[in-house]
């Protein structure tokens, strides 16, 4: 029977000696006994049409507003003999900013989508705007993140006509910078007629929607309109999905379909009308006794 000294038998039991810990690999792994916290989902909030409506009124009265001043400096350029040649255009900026929360609003598109357009992704002939790409916070001009980014989103009359207003006056405003528009040209354009700079987007946010009396309104949450409210109003989980650029249903139903309050109380009307459809008009009829 071998013998073992107290210091060759701490040696053997060592697990320094073990290969596997000298190789730094971990035998069990200790996540394992390890609950995963619930993921708490964010507050999504939406405008109701009424919001929505009185919304869209503040974007159409700060793009006259906008426009009147423009045309006030316009005035004085060419006083002083300075219509053309200029480097750039004041004002340009902030008129394309109202022109891409205008199509937020009216698409629920995400904000580097709305930023991201050119003029060859609209077709106003047929109302439609086609997303191929996105302008990020660097100033990139990147892919969606998903296939389903891509996609085509038809777009009201109303929008139609105010792009189209835009469209040629953007081109008058370009001329004075020496510049042709083509399909490449954004559609929402700095006052160089190049990509905008979405920090100075979201500083312009900040102080139109506090002026607009919606002073904790983020951008995003004008996606989320739009697909509360579609949905809301009995357009199918399909169109919706497609509008948004969602992979699946799911995606829609989970983070964009909020609770409507009287939505619920049609369904509840429509199950106590459907139970009692059939014999609410037959007289009731007494049980035989024995």
């Amino acid at each position: 029977m071998a013998h073992w000294s107290r210091q060759g038998l701490r040696s053997f039991c060592s697990p320094y000696s073990c290969k596997e810990y000298r190789s730094d690999l971990v035998l069990r792994n200790p996540c394992n006994k390890v609950e995963a916290p619930g993921v708490d989902k964010p507050e999504r909030k939406s405008l109701t049409k009424e919001e929505g409506a009185k919304l869209l009124h503040e974007l159409d009265m700060e793009e006259a507003r906008i426009i009147e001043e423009m045309d006030e400096k316009e005035e004085r350029q060419v006083k002083k003999g300075n219509q053309y040649g200029r480097s750039s255009i004041r004002g340009l900026a902030n008129l394309s900013f109202t022109i891409g929360t205008r199509i937020a609003l009216a698409t629920g598109m995400r904000r580097g989508e709305c930023f991201g357009l050119t003029w060859k992704n609209l077709n106003l002939r047929q109302g439609t705007i086609t997303v191929t790409q996105t302008l990020t916070k660097e100033g990139e001009v990147k892919d969606p993140k998903t296939h389903s980014g891509k996609r085509t989103i038809s777009i009201d009359e109303k929008t139609v006509a105010h792009l189209k207003a835009w469209r040629k006056r953007q081109r008058e405003e370009l001329a004075k910078l020496c510049m042709e528009p083509d399909g490449t040209t954004p559609v929402c354009c700095n006052e160089r007629g190049e990509w905008v700079n979405l920090a100075n987007f979201e500083r312009w946010w900040r102080g139109f929607r506090t002026q607009a009396g919606f002073p904790e309104l983020r951008f995003h949450e004008l996606r989320h309109s739009q697909a509360t409210l579609l949905l809301a109003n009995g357009t199918d989980l399909k169109t919706v999905q497609d509008r948004m650029g969602h992979a699946n249903g799911a995606i829609t139903l989970n983070w964009y379909a909020h609770s409507v309050p009287e939505n619920d109380a049609k369904a509840a009307q429509l199950v106590g009308d459907l139970y009692g459809s059939d014999y609410e008009h037959e007289p009731a009829k007494k049980r035989k006794t024995a």
